[in-house]
């Protein structure tokens, strides 16, 4: 495995995938390229600048080749360079060049390739496009979305990841032609949703690390103006190179609440606060923002996020499969809030058989008990399609391998946490998309989560649909979480 600490993350989750090349893909070599035509399109750029931005961080052989015509954004990959990694710079090579030493080549453009480890990707408007068994894409449109063409991006670098780690095929697969909606979260030929005009915010960015970095990234891309406030207590360590957008060598040590906030001012009355989340309690009043973006990687700093009873949150999530999620929880909204749906480690071997298997207490725990539709179904939404599969088994045979998955994902969070940027940034995408459908309609699409998995690509996405539980705080104290509102000024 690379001995370097900012790829060690990315690293982890080769070796948590099972990769054939998993110990060194981070020394092979993959190349980023694209077509002028596509280029010369601001979704093209900003597709090619993210993809650059992406690629280094989990492979420290990247060259780069930009058609002649292209001198304002070769001009702008040199100053990249010079930001981010001036010590391992990538090789900026001719069109001449040869192609075939390449084991991952990630093209912008439209042209699909059978003859070389090739990925192309585009976007247009709301849809995100790529290809990597040869196929072609439709051209890039040019109704500018930065939101879909980081989207393209985060797509593209999935493709390149699972081709330097030989995913092996029992675990995923490379995308055929796939156009998929940021707007919608649907597959779609064709951009159904609304210009990405100038939109106002006012919010707070809690939890500065991938995803909320990914999430300030992509605002400052975009046409918004406003106030956004960083919350962080954690300065950028060596190691989070490899899943944050917007480090560079330089940032090492420094707040990452500080460094969203500068990468923010141009654009929004930015401000940070290197505190935790329990550190704003005391101060959350209505003069602070009513919307909050989470950016969190733990159940605990979640529940302190919706104790503030904002009246949205806005919330990114990952996992370590390649799984990317956005959930939305309106608070005047019946859909469960952060609470309902995010629970606390699992205390007794009763507890953990229900949570391993979705199954109520009663049933997980009854070694004879036969897995039933009727089961299936008033089991958790994420656990239906497992359970599905072991229709009509004992529930005595299923449970340890429900619990060793479990146990498997939530060791997860000790040690070296795996992570790949691509992944955060498509939770970013989705938590943005959100944001600028709340401002600009008064609503949200998730009710609460949608998820999708890029080990095998957005057509496998699924909306968890699920309400308040009766016996969470939200609804049992729902009175007094309108009074605390409004007496701190933010209104229902």
């Amino acid at each position: 495995m690379t001995d370097a600490i900012e790829f060690s993350r990315p690293a982890a989750v080769a070796v948590a995938l099972g990769g054939e090349d998993a110990q060194d893909f981070t020394k092979k070599r993959a190349l980023l390229c694209g077509e002028a035509a596509t280029l010369q399109t601001l979704n093209g750029q900003e597709a090619f600048r993210a993809s650059f931005l992406l690629l280094v961080r989990v492979c420290e052989n990247v060259s780069v080749m930009l058609p002649p015509e292209c001198t304002a954004l070769r001009a702008e990959i040199d100053r990249l360079i010079e930001q981010f990694v001036p010590k391992r710079r990538p090789r900026i090579l001719p069109e001449t060049h040869r192609l075939d030493e390449f084991d991952a080549i990630l093209s912008v453009g439209a042209k699909g390739r059978r003859d070389l480890p090739w990925t192309v990707v585009n976007s247009g408007g709301w849809l995100a496009r790529v290809s990597s068994l040869g196929g072609d894409l439709p051209d890039a449109g040019r109704r500018a979305n930065a939101i879909a063409a980081v989207g393209a991006a985060c797509l593209g670098v999935a493709e390149v990841f699972k081709r330097l780690i030989k995913l092996r095929p029992e675990r995923g697969a490379l995308l055929d032609v796939t156009s998929f909606s940021l707007w919608t979260y649907e597959l779609a030929d064709n951009d159904t949703g609304p210009d990405l005009e100038p939109f106002t915010i006012d919010a707070m960015l809690i939890g500065c690390g991938a995803i909320g970095s990914g999430t300030a990234y992509l605002l400052s891309r975009l046409p918004v103006s406003g106030r956004a406030i960083a919350v962080d207590p954690q300065d950028f360590r060596r190691e989070n190179f490899g899943t944050s957008i917007i480090l560079g060598e330089g940032g090492y040590e420094r707040a990452k609440a500080e460094m969203v906030a500068n990468l923010l001012k141009p654009k929004l009355d930015a401000t940070h606060r290197v505190v935790d989340v329990k550190g704003l309690e005391d101060e959350y009043d209505g003069s602070l923002p009513d919307i909050v973006l989470a950016g969190l990687d733990e159940v605990d700093p979640r529940h302190q996020v919706q104790n503030l009873w904002p009246g949205l949150v806005i919330d990114g999530a990952v996992g370590g499969d390649l799984t990317c999620q956005v959930s939305c929880h309106p608070l005047q909204a019946e859909t469960a809030c952060l609470l309902c749906v995010f629970h606390k480690p699992v205390r007794n071997l009763s507890e953990l058989n229900a949570r391993a298997t979705g199954l109520p207490v009663r049933v997980a725990n009854d070694p004879d008990a036969i897995v039933t539709d009727e089961m299936i179904a008033a089991a958790a939404v994420e656990k239906r399609p497992w359970l599905q599969e072991r229709r009509g088994k004992r529930i005595c045979s299923i449970t340890s391998e429900a619990v060793l998955n479990f146990l498997s994902a939530e060791s997860q969070k000790e040690g070296v946490a795996p992570a790949v940027p691509f992944v955060s940034c498509l939770s970013a995408c989705m938590t943005v998309t959100e944001l600028f459908r709340y401002v600009t309609t008064g609503s949200t699409l998730p009710a609460p989560r949608f998820q999708l998995n890029l080990l095998w690509g957005p057509h496998r996405g699924v909306h968890f649909e699920e309400e308040r539980r009766k016996d969470c705080f939200c609804v049992a104290r729902a009175a007094n979480i309108d009074h605390v509102r409004s007496s701190r000024g933010h209104g229902n």
